[in-house]
């Protein structure tokens, strides 16, 4: 997939980002894994939702957590997040996940988002040394027919294994849920104490 000619438009109706304005009106894969990681959320947490999008997933971690950051690269869809799905415990910033500088978050939630970071082990090293208890993130698994111009990679269970468990982080959690025509990789990821 890395050679796929990759399309740059960052813009709210992009046809890569899911544009709701409502709890009931979200994909339900797209709704489950946000529900599925408020399972990991006390109140005291602060939550970094990597990728946010449009913000309807920020929004629901807000009523788990203590404080949600959620940072996209489009300006465009941080403006309509802030517009539609704000909240006193949510924060949003437009801007690259790669540069958030050494700010520690108890959780970082990464949903759909790590196939389109062409520097993916690197982003992935990254948010662990952010995250102090979990991370939690969702792909597309690799035999995943559904092929976007988006991404650069999709993942198998075995890779997300290899790049997240070493003698800091453990799996917690793995499964590969279905969605539409094609599969995905949900994995909670603990440090180890």
């Amino acid at each position: 997939m890395s050679k796929q000619n990759k399309y740059k438009d960052k813009s709210l109706h992009s046809k890569e980002r899911q544009v709701r304005n409502k709890i009931e009106k979200m994909d339900y894969f797209q709704k489950w894994r946000y529900d599925e990681a408020c399972k990991y959320i006390s109140s005291t947490d602060e939550v970094l939702d990597v990728g946010m999008g449009c913000g309807s997933g920020s929004y629901i971690l807000s009523k788990k957590a203590k404080q949600v950051i959620g940072i996209d690269d489009s300006e465009e869809t941080v403006k309509y997040a802030q517009q539609v799905w704000q909240r006193e415990n949510i924060k949003y910033i437009h801007g690259n996940a790669l540069r958030m500088g050494d700010s520690k978050f108890d959780i970082i939630v990464g949903f759909e988002i790590i196939e389109h970071i062409k520097e993916y082990k690197k982003f992935i090293n990254y948010i662990k040394d952010l995250a102090k208890k979990y991370i939690i993130i969702s792909v597309p698994h690799i035999n995943s027919p559904i092929k976007s111009r988006w991404h650069w990679k999709h993942f198998s269970i075995e890779e997300i294994k290899q790049y997240f468990e070493d003698k800091n982080w453990e799996i917690e959690r793995l499964e590969t849920p279905k969605f539409g025509k094609g599969k995905a990789v949900f994995a909670v990821i603990k440090r180890r104490k």
